[in-house]
């Protein structure tokens, strides 16, 4: 009883929190799709675009996706032809109709059960198959007796199969003797509005249509996502991603297949009802291709793996949907990979939609295996969304940084007394490393320039006129010049004991190294105390370089908000709304034009 009882409790237990996780999933998916942005639906799918063109991924498509195509059709249209050789039969409990079927499967022919007459002839219509045989209720079973056999066939095709209808002929007359058959065959024509080519036309489109989304949505969401400390600082920023991605792909390829299924409306006389049918299905696909492409964009760590990964998937599904090879040619353990296969399935209902219009509950297994992998990503996507709110790292250990070149520091000079790139302060360099970043991510934003980085001071050893640059704390403003190769102090540097330490110290590490390299500099060493390098400033110089480095400082603050505010899916008008209270407004408008 106890046993019983904590059985119910489970069970309930699991029904509570199942109800949950579904209310709350739809509730999020409700308030993304209510909060999103559809003004900027294009202008996502525009970036997305760019970022896919500046890839290596577009090489790819541009040289091999049509050589794919043709061959997927050649492929499709030999074993189209092969298909003439396919028989399909109903299934039967009698014993003589196994023992005909035997007798039929010693001739060489290709052979399919069907549970039910109907579905055998619908297989005519659908180009499965090229014969359907009806059996009477009692065929053969009365002193070796028969009604007459029904062949039916495509109406197109009856002069095509003399020998075919000679193997059934003698299949027959080697189960019975001849003269005790009424009538040996009776064929049965029936109408076929090139359902064929119809079938083979729209396989190809929708695997065409299937594997741009999939390569699409996984490189552009590969490109545009950040690290990982940036999901963990503002998980949002991984939601917004993701709902970015998947709205501005979802609405561009459902109105590429509304173009699409117009067409073919046009070309074989599709009703309407069906062409709405048949998008059902396709927002179904959509749905679920674009969540494999963001599951590829996120665990995957280099734009290789990334277009490896995708033209792998693609290709075994592809193989294993039909379209290839048909399922006759498989073994019977690995014909049921074709019942897990989401491209396989989505054709096979397209192709019921379009051709017989049968209703959803006849197909009910499909459908449900659809939705069980939709319900798969989604449960990915929000554990990964609640880790990342949570801050836990088993996200560390699963998902990895993608691999980025290492930049390099520009080394151009500019007219500033021959300052270049190098005498960058750190701070100012890290800024500027990621402002660049950023712009990795929206190649809408212009790459920033160093020519637009105030000059930083730099200490000038007169022993190698070489410039230096000052390290951390030590940046002392405004422009050194020595006098006479005489040594002092600023009047800050007095007032700082702390800096003349640390210039001090700065100071006998260059004596040193110097003195390993040079044997004369060891002997200067010794014999002379070390002095600090003297400079001069004026009060105007400091004055005006403090202030361009807090232009800086609020130029970089502003531009680094921005692109935040852009990441999140802001628009320009929300932008200026949220800043024009912390910055000017024609700042904001001049580095909103910079980067648009």
């Amino acid at each position: 009883m106890k046993e019983l009882d904590s059985i119910k409790s489970f069970f309930k237990d699991m029904l509570h929190y199942t109800v949950r996780f579904s209310k709350y999933t739809v509730k999020s998916v409700i308030k993304t799709i209510r909060d999103f942005d559809y003004d900027d639906v294009f202008d996502s799918f525009r970036k997305n675009l760019k970022v896919l063109f500046h890839s290596k991924s577009i090489y790819f498509i541009a040289l091999f996706l049509p050589i794919i195509l043709t061959l997927v059709m050649a492929t499709g249209m030999r074993t189209t032809n092969q298909i003439d050789y396919e028989m399909g039969f109903p299934a039967s409990e009698e014993a003589m109709v196994a023992k005909f079927i035997t007798s039929l499967k010693s001739n060489n022919l290709g052979l399919y059960e069907f549970p039910t007459k109907t579905s055998c002839l619908n297989s005519i219509k659908s180009g499965k198959t090229s014969f359907c045989l009806s059996f009477s209720d009692a065929f053969l079973t009365v002193d070796n007796q028969t009604d007459t056999l029904s062949v039916y066939i495509n109406e197109d095709s009856v002069g095509s199969y003399d020998t075919q209808f000679s193997k059934i002929n003698s299949s027959l007359v080697s189960v019975v003797k001849t003269n005790n058959l009424k009538d040996p065959i009776s064929l049965k024509k029936i109408s076929v509005r090139n359902y064929g080519s119809l079938i083979l036309i729209q396989d190809i489109i929708i695997f065409f249509l299937m594997f741009l989304c999939l390569i699409f949505t996984s490189v552009t969401f590969y490109h545009r996502r950040p690290k990982l400390s940036e999901f963990y600082s503002n998980p949002n920023k991984f939601k917004h991603l993701l709902s970015d991605v998947f709205l501005s792909t979802f609405v561009f390829f459902l109105i590429a297949s509304i173009v699409v299924y117009l067409g073919f409306a046009f070309a074989f006389g599709l009703s309407f009802g069906i062409i709405t049918k048949a998008l059902m299905v396709l927002i179904l696909a959509f749905i679920l291709f674009i969540f494999m492409g963001l599951f590829i964009g996120i665990m995957t760590t280099t734009e290789d793996i990334n277009l490896f990964v995708t033209i792998t998937v693609s290709s075994l599904m592809i193989f294993l949907s039909g379209l290839v090879l048909p399922s006759a040619y498989f073994g019977s353990t690995l014909s049921y990979l074709f019942n897990l296969n989401p491209y396989f399935l989505i054709t096979k209902l397209l192709n019921v939609v379009v051709l017989f219009g049968n209703p959803a509950s006849e197909f009910l297994f499909e459908i449900v295996i659809l939705v069980a992998y939709l319900l798969i990503f989604v449960v990915f996507f929000y554990t990964t969304h609640y880790l990342f709110a949570a801050g836990d790292a088993l996200l560390r250990n699963i998902l990895k940084d993608k691999d980025e070149p290492s930049l390099e520091v520009e080394k151009t000079s500019y007219k500033y007394g021959g300052l270049n790139t190098e005498d960058i302060s750190i701070n100012q360099f890290q800024r500027l490393e990621e402002i660049r970043r950023k712009q990795r991510h929206h190649t809408s934003i212009s790459k920033p320039s160093y020519k637009k980085v105030v000059k930083v001071n730099v200490e000038k050893n007169s022993r190698h006129d070489k410039h230096k640059q000052v390290e951390h704390g030590a940046l002392i403003d405004g422009d050194f010049e020595t006098e006479d190769n005489d040594s002092g102090v600023t009047k800050e540097q007095e007032e700082e004991p702390r800096e003349d330490a640390f210039l001090e110290e700065l100071y006998q590490e260059q004596l040193a190294e110097e003195a390993e390299n040079d044997p004369k500099a060891r002997t200067k060493k010794a014999s002379s105390p070390a002095k600090l390098p003297k400079a001069k400033k004026t009060k105007a110089s400091s004055s005006k370089t403090s202030s361009d480095e807090d232009d800086l400082i609020l130029t970089i603050e502003l531009e680094n908000q921005i692109l935040e505010l852009k990441s999140d899916g802001l628009s320009d008008k929300q932008i200026i709304e949220k800043l024009k209270k912390k910055f000017k407004e024609e700042d904001i408008h001049t580095i909103l034009t910079n980067i648009n």
